[in-house]
């Protein structure tokens, strides 16, 4: 017969459960601490509690330790007493802190305030759990649906504008409501007397706001503000922290009273031209990391679109328009055009041509009526063609523009430049393409005979056995040929943008500045000799010569070639 066992005590069963009470709490993954009311100070912490707040050492390290001394508080949460209800329990209590390491953290705190019966002191026992990764998430949703916010607003507005001030404004207004941003703001260059740069949109500021980052183009180098570096280079300029950029800071007052910190200016190009630029600020700053201007470089393309397509439905109205006016006006305007004019069906037969095509190309109207436009384009040419006519008949294009080549019925190359728009029915069906055509052929050589010349030109000028150079008005060296090297020991590099009396001892300049002056007075300098110094200190004597470089009657620029002297004795 199975012996019995005894029954266990209640103080057994009280110890055993105890024991895995405390097992739970050192292995559990989420923070468990215990700590004073009054004070703060840690009573008890597991190692949970030590990886959260990526501490070294063990739990019974930190045990007196104040909770103040182990984390920096982000968004400092109130006090317990706010926190906790009438039963002295705190439930789902958010706080976010750093680590003394560095690393943020969110977390969420659960803790019940017990009073010690005998000495009447209380605790706080709490149980946190890291909801980083959560609310990075969270973070990164919302993140997400503001872009995607943004995106589709910024594509409504350009599929619904009817007017290019209308859309430019929307897009501001989207940039600052939905975008969070600071403020945004359009300019266009303006190329007057002034060179000045004109907002013409704006949201989230003044106008005169908008004119804090704002400067005259024709400024020096070091004095162009970020919308005019962003117009001269094509680039993007982002400025993350535009208080501390010394670059900036003529800049710094106002758009510190402003509330302006980070900034990134986008050029705005419409068919390979520069429009203007866009202008977007934010209040604090690293707001303009990658992702970010990709963003909105995204918007500014989708605003590019938006003004090309303004620009071509009023250039479609206006085609259409003319084709509406009787049939005699329109039949002898396109007869009597200096330019070549065709209509073409939506598969590439010639319909109609008039004189000035056919004398381009060699063909008659009736050949070219048995023809298409296929037939006649230079193979290499046509899959960039027949690509545009598609979208424009799928409606991805209102109209195109394309330099290409023609085969003349002689077969000889022709290059063209094209402009073809499609008209349609009332129903939106096509009917035909409008194709304007200029021979560009002698442009084309003109063009390559003038890289022709640059290049002999520039290896001449890098190989004749004299340095050539050209200054600015300031005196700027604006350019030296590569034979200065020989003559002083500089690297071209090494003068290009320096003052031209770098290289001129001290006795020498006052006669060389005196020169330089009757030189921008629109006087030629020949055959005077000065004495320079080369990158080793030593003294030579050169010979130069100078002409004035005029544009419009101005003096522009110097030119000029200096030798040796002691080249030109051995000679």
């Amino acid at each position: 017969m199975e012996k019995k066992q005894p029954a266990r005590s209640l103080e057994e069963y009280g110890d055993a459960f105890l024991d895995l009470y405390k097992r739970l709490v050192e292995f559990t993954g989420d923070a468990v601490y215990v700590y004073t009311y009054d004070e703060g100070e840690l009573l008890f912490a597991n190692q949970g509690f030590i990886d959260l707040l990526e501490l070294d050492g063990a739990p019974k390290d930190v045990r007196g330790k104040k909770l103040d001394q182990l984390l920096v508080y982000l968004e400092r949460p109130g006090t317990i007493r706010e926190a906790a209800n009438e039963h002295g329990e705190i439930h789902n209590f958010e706080y976010h802190f750093k680590t003394l390491k560095g690393h943020e953290r969110y977390i969420l705190h659960d803790s019940f305030i017990i009073t010690d019966p005998e000495t009447g002191k209380k605790r706080v026992e709490a149980i946190v759990r890291d909801i980083t990764a959560h609310k990075e998430h969270e973070h990164h949703l919302k993140e997400l649906n503001r872009q995607v916010k943004m995106i589709a607003q910024c594509n409504q507005a350009v599929a619904r504008a009817t007017d290019q001030r209308e859309l430019l404004d929307q897009l501001c207004r989207i940039l600052t409501v939905i975008g969070g941003y600071r403020a945004a703001w359009i300019g266009v260059p303006e190329y007057d007397s002034m060179k000045s740069i004109r907002v013409i949109a704006q949201a989230g500021c003044e106008n005169d706001e908008a004119k804090v980052l704002s400067k005259n183009l024709q400024e020096a180098e070091e004095d162009v503000c970020p919308a005019a570096r962003a117009i001269q280079s094509g680039k993007p300029t982002i400025v993350q922290n535009l208080l501390k950029t010394e670059q900036y800071a003529k800049w710094h007052a106002e758009a510190a009273k402003l509330g302006i910190i980070s900034s990134v200016a986008i050029p705005v190009m419409v068919e390979n031209q520069l429009f203007g630029v866009l202008c977007v600020c934010q209040s604090y700053e690293n707001a303009f990391l990658e992702e970010e201007v990709q963003l909105l470089l995204e918007l500014v393309s989708d605003l590019e679109f938006g003004i090309f397509s303004l620009k071509m439905r009023a250039e479609r109205e206006a085609i259409e328009m003319a084709l509406s006016e009787s049939e005699s006006r329109f039949r002898n305007a396109f007869e009597t055009a200096g330019a070549g004019m065709a209509l073409v069906a939506p598969d590439g037969r010639w319909l109609k041509v008039n004189k000035a095509f056919c004398d381009i190309v060699g063909y008659t109207a009736r050949e070219l009526q048995s023809m298409s436009f296929q037939d006649i384009t230079h193979p290499d040419d046509l899959g960039k063609d027949v690509s545009r006519v598609e979208k424009v008949l799928n409606n991805e294009l209102p109209y195109y523009h394309i330099e290409k080549r023609y085969m003349h019925k002689e077969g000889h190359e022709i290059w063209i430049f094209l402009s073809a728009s499609l008209v349609k029915d009332r129903k939106g069906l096509p009917l035909y393409f409008v194709f304007q055509i200029q021979d560009v052929t002698e442009r084309k050589k003109a063009e390559a005979a003038l890289r022709d010349s640059e290049q002999k030109f520039k290896a001449l000028v890098e190989n004749i056995p004299a340095v050539v150079f050209r200054l600015t008005p300031s005196g700027k060296v604006q350019y030296v040929s590569p034979k200065v090297s020989e003559l002083y020991g500089y690297s071209p590099d090494e003068l290009i943008g320096k003052d031209f009396t770098v290289t001129t001892p001290e006795e020498e300049i006052p006669r060389i500045r005196e020169a330089f002056q009757r030189l921008f007075n629109g006087e030629e300098i020949r055959g005077i000799q000065v004495k320079q110094k080369n990158k080793a200190g030593t003294v030579v004597t050169v010979e130069v010569n100078m002409i004035p470089m005029r544009t419009e009657g101005k003096v522009v620029a110097a030119q000029g070639i200096m030798r040796s002297r002691r080249a030109d004795d051995q000679e």
